[in-house]
């Protein structure tokens, strides 16, 4: 358990320096122009977003997609951990996600980073060290984790829809359609995709686009909140044809 304990102690002192620098919701703009801002009919609908992101984001921290995307023989601990047993490994994966669950962020954000140190390859313990970030409104370092993720699995439609994210806070449009684009792509059936492809359909007034997401998201979405589906719904019916 030795290598586990430094792991997390060097997460914790991680942790604290980065208390130190972080402003709370500092994100940069990302390089280039970007689009005017989203026009006022959707402030609503993005303000709904905001009260719901720990249910989508939750919900694509702890789920493990069964996909041809996904699918792979579950990798081996890196060298660097050999003496830590795989149920040693998988305990302190799941510790980080019932703190997650207990929005326990820096506790999570802890954990994630130590099981980060002993296994750099696993692109779940990356995409989910994103959410947390995110989270805590450390954009850059969810970036960060997004991206690690998706080099080490492009085609992995959960990292390529939190990235999308927070390319939408950094107002970079362009960037998030492309990035959620091809999570549909991969995953047809990616109910929060669509939910911000229409976000972005909407931004471009591009009506008939906005409502064909908005369904598309109705129609896969899983439990989320009825007044959320509602107030969707009542937005998908203003924009139909």
């Amino acid at each position: 358990m030795s290598l586990i304990h430094d792991a997390l102690k060097k997460a914790q002192q991680k942790a604290y320096a980065q208390a130190e620098t972080v402003k709370s919701g500092a994100s940069a703009l990302a390089p280039g122009s970007v689009r005017p801002p989203i026009p006022r009919r959707t402030l609503i609908l993005i303000a709904i977003f905001i009260v719901v992101a720990g249910v989508i984001s939750f919900s694509a921290l702890k789920k493990k997609k069964v996909t041809s995307a996904s699918l792979q023989p579950k990798q081996a601990l890196s060298q660097n951990s050999q003496r830590v047993t795989q149920a040693e490994f998988d305990q302190l994966k799941q510790e980080a996600l019932e703190a997650y669950k207990a929005d326990q962020l820096e506790l999570a954000w802890t954990k994630f980073t130590a099981a980060t140190a002993l296994d750099n390859k696993d692109p779940e313990l990356w995409n989910n060290l994103g959410v947390v970030s995110r989270r805590q409104k450390n954009i850059k370092k969810a970036e960060e984790a997004f991206q690690k993720a998706l080099k080490l699995r492009p085609e992995y439609p959960e990292a390529l829809h939190n990235l999308a994210v927070v390319k939408m806070k950094q107002e970079a449009y362009d960037e998030a359609q492309q990035l959620l684009e091809k999570a549909v792509a991969l995953n047809a059936t990616y109910a929060e995709a669509f939910f911000h492809l229409a976000l972005l359909a909407e931004q471009k007034e591009d009506v008939k686009t906005a409502h064909e997401y908005y369904r598309q998201f109705l129609k896969h979405q899983k439990q989320m909140p009825p007044h959320f589906l509602d107030r969707v719904r009542e937005r998908a019916l203003a924009l139909e044809p």
